[in-house]
């Protein structure tokens, strides 16, 4: 999928179609959009988008159009020191926003999958074992930890 067709396509299509984009695809669109949007530090801008998200309250169990239009427009307002926001590029930031926080969403997915894996086969321990369990205990001097039980 071009750029441009993300940003011309109808919105109900819109979602399923970022949805089955890799993370590397997402980056690229983000990287465009915001260049064309005069964002050139785009690590900046999905930084402040992260801290507008992580700074909402929880989703309501019912997600009503209310909610969403609150959430979509603290990520705008977020976004003022980096993109200025106008009636003209407005549906250019909505999806700067929509890509954006699929690509957040991948890249957190991503990190639990790794962080679960270290707790496994993965982990630097996982040789010792107590009670058939992999040791996580940091105060167990059987793994070199200086500062024992």
């Amino acid at each position: 999928m071009k750029t441009r067709e993300l940003l011309t396509c109808d919105t109900a299509v819109l979602h399923p179609k970022i949805q089955g984009l890799k993370p590397k695809e997402l980056r690229r669109h983000i990287d465009r959009i915001a260049a064309d949007l005069g964002a050139p530090d785009t690590d900046a801008l999905l930084a402040r988008i992260l801290e507008a998200m992580l700074a909402l309250q929880e989703p309501a169990q019912i997600e009503t159009e209310e909610v969403a239009r609150n959430e979509t427009a603290t990520i705008v307002r977020a976004l003022a020191g980096h993109i200025e926001v106008t009636n003209e590029n407005l549906n250019s930031v909505l999806r700067l926003t929509l890509v954006s926080a699929n690509y957040l969403r991948h890249l957190m997915q991503q990190r639990a999958r790794e962080l679960r894996r270290a707790g496994g086969a993965g982990h630097p321990h996982a040789h010792h074992q107590h009670g058939g369990h992999p040791c996580g205990d940091p105060h167990c001097t059987e793994h070199g930890n200086e500062r024992g039980p």
